[in-house]
């Protein structure tokens, strides 16, 4: 499962880009807060294990954040 997670992160970078980050901001963006993520996310679903992935996510996709936009630009996809 983690090959695919690279390409991921590379469209990831390059979609900032795109928004007109350099490479070097879109790079530390999307390194410099994976780490806080991924902690985050595995701590709320053993906190929470009754409670499906999809539910947890939408918790926190409240209407103006960027979760929920970029969950409105992947699901465009």
């Amino acid at each position: 499962m983690n090959g695919w997670f690279y390409f991921f992160l590379s469209d990831l970078q390059q979609w900032f880009t795109d928004k007109g980050l350099s490479r070097e901001q879109a790079v530390q963006l999307v390194m410099g807060n994976l780490q806080d993520c991924l902690a985050d996310c595995l701590a709320s679903a053993r906190h929470q294990p009754s409670t499906s992935l999809e539910a947890l996510g939408r918790a926190i996709a409240t209407p103006g954040t960027f979760t929920a936009a970029g969950l409105e630009v992947l699901r465009d996809k």
